[in-house]
C-alpha cells in the first residue's frame, strides 16, 4: 500500500509507466475513466510486484479498466524469438479487439525492455494504431512518435513460408536453388531468416506475423 500511495501522490514523477500513460492522456485529452489499459509484464518476482502496484495505482487514479497480461519474458538470447512470438500474439489480439470496439489505440513506448518495446511499436504500427508516446525522465512533456506508413510485402512473406512449408530450416544449397535464391542476404538483413552452419532457418515469429497481418487485411 505504501508503494501505491507513493505512485498516486507523485503521479508522473513516480515512474515511467505512469508518466507515459498520463502523458498520452494529456496529449489527446481523453478522460481517464474511459481508458482501458493493458499492462504487459514478464514472469519475474520484481515485475509481478510492479504490475500489482501499477494496477492498484491506476485504479485509484480513475482509469476505466485495467487488464494485466503476464508474459514469459526473455531470459537469454536463445529465447528471444519465442518471446517475440508471444509479444506479437498478445499485442495483435489487443489491437484487433480494441478496433472491433471502435476504440482508439495508443502505445506507451517509455517503459520496458527496449528490444521488446521496439517490437511492440513495430507490430502496433503495422496493425494501424492511432499513436505512440515516449517521454524521457528529463522531458517536461511527452513526445508523440510519428506513425509513419509501414508496410510489408505479404506476398513475398507468403512465398517464404511456402518455401519452408512445415520445416523450420532448409539446407543452404536447397535454398539457393529456389526462386528466392537472390534474396537470401536481404532476408537476413530484415531479420526474417538466420543462417546457422549449412542451414537457413526461418525466424519463428514470421509465420505468426503473416497470419495476423493477413487476417487484418
Amino acid at each position: 500500500e505504501a508503494l501505491v500511495d507513493y505512485v498516486v501522490e507523485f503521479r508522473e514523477k513516480s515512474c515511467a509507466e505512469v508518466n507515459g500513460v498520463l502523458g498520452i492522456q494529456k496529449l489527446f485529452g481523453h478522460q481517464l475513466s474511459g481508458v482501458e489499459l493493458y499492462l504487459l509484464f514478464t514472469r519475474t518476482c520484481n515485475t509481478r510486484l510492479v504490475a500489482h502496484v501499477l494496477r492498484k495505482s491506476f485504479e485509484k487514479l480513475g482509469l476505466g479498466g485495467i487488464v494485466s497480461i503476464e508474459l514469459k519474458g526473455i531470459a537469454n538470447v536463445d529465447e528471444f524469438d519465442r518471446g517475440l512470438v508471444e509479444v506479437l500474439d498478445k499485442v495483435s489480439s489487443i489491437v484487433k479487439s480494441a478496433k472491433e470496439k471502435s476504440c482508439r489505440v495508443y502505445v506507451n513506448a517509455t517503459p520496458g525492455f527496449k528490444a521488446e518495446t521496439a517490437f511492440v511499436m513495430l507490430i502496433s504500427l503495422l496493425l494501424g494504431i492511432n499513436g505512440a508516446v515516449y517521454i524521457h525522465e528529463s522531458f517536461d512533456q511527452p513526445v508523440l512518435i510519428p506513425s509513419l506508413p509501414i508496410s510489408l510485402e505479404i506476398g513475398e512473406l507468403k512465398e517464404l513460408l511456402d518455401l519452408f512449408g512445415e520445416e523450420n530450416s532448409i539446407h543452404v544449397n536447397a535454398f539457393l536453388s529456389t526462386p528466392l535464391h537472390d534474396k537470401l542476404q536481404d532476408l537476413k538483413e530484415k531479420g526474417l531468416v538466420i543462417v546457422k552452419g549449412e542451414y537457413v532457418k526461418l525466424r519463428p515469429w514470421v509465420k505468426t506475423l503473416v497470419e495476423k497481418l493477413t487476417h487484418k487485411l
